[in-house]
């Protein structure tokens, strides 16, 4: 039997990407995203291309009890989970005081809360079955702070601190966890931030493309790490900030985006 990956915001860009990769592996899916139409041709594409089953959840992950209403459809349908992609999120860039507060309660519930609620509902299955891989996109604003985009930066932080702790509890389960944490990628992700970073004369260097983030998670996965930083020049910037005054950081890390401002 094909195991069966699900993967959130699979209708573009980074998720896309990962369900285009597992189904060239040869692996069943559950593609969740808000877009229905979107989601029914990229099954229609992978099972013609592969010949692998696509199950097509539509969900908005960014109302109240979402992962639990994903769940229990997963259950009605009789699905077993054995792979969770949790790609889902966006970023909401601007003054903290400012910013449109719906936005920021969406944007929390999708990065924070809809992700390790899915994963809660989900763990019991893969621990009984000993067997599961969970990947979490992060970023490598779980690095820094990052005034004017830091409820972004804090929720990324969060899914960092929490795959690792993860990884850690279900180790003896059969169970991998790996944070995935890419820097600037070409996908919609910055044009829905407001963000743009093409006058920053470091991050044309710093873009990756979603297909070499996505093989840079598959080789991790190979090596079983924990947390991935795809990229040297990212991985390089990431892994030198707890050697920083974190003051020192977060003026910077402001004044650039301060620049990135549309």
């Amino acid at each position: 039997m094909a195991p069966l990956t699900l993967i959130t915001g699979a209708s573009s860009g980074i998720g896309k990407v990962f369900a285009e990769r597992f189904a060239r592996d040869k692996h069943d899916l559950i593609v969740v995203a808000r877009r229905q139409g979107e989601l029914e041709a990229l099954a229609e594409t992978l099972t013609r291309a592969h010949g692998i089953q696509v199950h097509v959840i539509s969900c908005d992950l960014s109302v109240p009890h979402a992962a639990r209403t994903l769940a229990d459809e997963i259950q009605k349908r009789g699905l077993e989970v054995d792979g969770l992609v949790n790609n889902a999120g966006f970023g909401i860039h601007g003054s903290h005081a400012e910013m449109d507060a719906e936005a920021l309660e969406q944007m929390l519930t999708v990065n924070v809360t809809a992700l390790t609620m899915l994963t809660r509902y989900l763990l019991p299955g893969m621990i009984s079955r000993k067997r599961g891989t969970i990947i979490n996109i992060s970023s490598t604003a779980a690095f820094q702070p990052i005034p004017f985009f830091s409820a972004y930066a804090a929720s990324k932080a969060y899914v960092l601190s929490l795959s690792e702790g993860l990884a850690e509890e279900v180790r003896d389960h059969g169970i991998q966890v790996l944070a995935l944490c890419p820097g600037p990628t070409r996908t919609a992700f910055m044009g829905t931030a407001g963000i743009q970073l093409g006058g920053i004369k470091y991050a044309d260097a710093a873009f990756m493309e979603a297909t070499d983030v996505v093989e840079a998670c598959m080789r991790a996965l190979r090596k079983r790490e924990v947390v991935r930083i795809p990229g040297t020049l990212n991985a390089l910037m990431a892994r030198s900030m707890p050697f920083l005054p974190r003051r020192l950081v977060a003026k910077v890390s402001g004044q650039l985006m301060k620049q990135s401002q549309r």
